[in-house]
């Protein structure tokens, strides 16, 4: 008896190649999907922020958020912090604001990175500037930490992590 091979798939066995290739493609598809909330959540466990706002507002006049005097301080545990008006200083510690999750953390990583990195590529401030809005950023992880003195202008990723700030702690 002579057994011939069949030339085309039959119906069975297509849907059952169908059936593989969709389980491994889903497969595939969660851990593109796991390493982008992996990516979206990462920031080093000793992340910490501290974020000062020094300005002049005049008499009578109220600032916009972003040029309020204001302290901003994000500690590991993912805890925002802050205090606004004249009277803030590196020696006082403001009140919590919010429990922030760890997408968030993660976002205000980045934008102080890309606020650090900035600020690199620039000459640095003279003590003569006398500009009406001045940052002053601390920023750690890993270990280390970078100091930063700057302006809205002179920084735009930093005044894109103090909007961030604001919008976190409720926009007031």
């Amino acid at each position: 008896m002579l057994l011939r091979r069949p030339t085309a798939l039959s119906p069975a066995w297509l849907t059952a190649v169908l059936l593989c290739a969709g389980v491994l493609g889903l497969v595939g598809c969660e851990s593109a999907e796991r390493q982008a909330v992996i990516e979206a959540t990462a920031y080093p466990p000793d992340f910490t922020l501290e974020f000062f706002v020094q300005s002049q507002p005049w008499p009578g006049e109220t600032p916009a958020p972003d040029e309020r005097p204001a302290q901003h301080t994000v500690t590991p545990d993912r805890t925002l912090r802050a205090a606004l008006g004249p009277g803030v200083s590196p020696k006082f510690h403001p009140p919590a604001t919010a429990t922030l999750s760890p997408t968030d953390m993660a976002g205000l990583y980045r934008l102080a990175e890309q606020a650090a990195a900035h600020e690199a590529t620039l000459v640095p401030m003279s003590g003569s500037s006398h500009p009406e809005v001045v940052y002053r950023l601390s920023i750690t992880a890993r270990d280390q930490t970078t100091d930063l003195r700057t302006t809205p202008d002179r920084n735009p990723p930093a005044k894109q992590l103090l909007d961030r700030l604001i919008e976190l702690r409720g926009g007031r």
